[in-house]
């Protein structure tokens, strides 16, 4: 499913894998004035393709539901001088996959889903998510502002990210959902089409990001 991610990304607090320390945001700055902002060195940064993953959720009416993985193919990040980050995360939409079938059912279901039934992968093979950071919380949790883009469509998307740190490496979780018929999905939607009954494809996908930078 297109999400031009991230993803995207899906995806961009990854960046903050350069945060290292705290300080109060700066005056007549975006950032959130009553949270302690985590200081994120100055520079441009690379999403770790290899070491990201990001999974969709699809559910019908009844409990019937479907999950999958989609692959990043790339993502930038800038910080600014003022701690401010922003970026775009680039997903591959013919990576996509389903997880939880195996054999025909699984080759058939993500035929359908590079369809144009669903993402068109064809004619639209990247979706990407670009976004700006807003505020932060002593947690290690960002919060962003940004536009994602499927099948060429773009709508605007907030979602939060909560960064992580092993050693030296860093990495960021996200979750947040979209609603598919706004970027032209309508298969089996109840918006478009009446008397599915129990083969209603709810709109909603949800999406699960870890992100990685370096």
């Amino acid at each position: 499913m297109k999400f031009k991610i991230v993803v995207i990304a899906a995806l961009s607090i990854f960046l903050l894998s350069c945060a290292k320390e705290r300080k109060k945001p700066a005056e007549g700055s975006n950032q959130s004035n009553n949270a302690t902002i985590p200081i994120i060195r100055e520079g441009n940064y690379t999403v770790n393709v290899d070491s990201s993953t990001i999974k969709w959720t699809g559910k019908e009416i009844t409990t019937d539901s479907h999950y999958g993985t989609l692959g990043l193919k790339q993502g930038a990040v800038e910080v600014s001088t003022a701690g401010i980050v922003s970026g775009n995360v680039v997903v591959d939409m013919n990576s996509i996959q389903c997880l939880d079938m195996t054999g025909r059912g699984k080759t058939k279901l993500e035929g359908h889903l590079r369809s144009d039934d669903f993402f068109g992968v064809q004619s639209f093979p990247e979706a990407a998510l670009s976004f700006t950071s807003l505020s932060a919380e002593t947690s290690g949790e960002i919060h962003f502002t940004g536009d994602l883009t499927i099948k060429n469509i773009t709508h605007p998307i907030t979602f939060s990210g909560l960064i992580h740190q092993s050693g030296n490496n860093y990495s960021a979780t996200i979750n947040f959902s979209f609603d598919r018929t706004l970027y032209d999905v309508k298969y089996r939607s109840g918006k478009y089409f009446k008397d599915l009954g129990d083969k209603l494809i709810l709109d909603d996908i949800d999406i699960s990001a870890k992100i990685a930078v370096y």
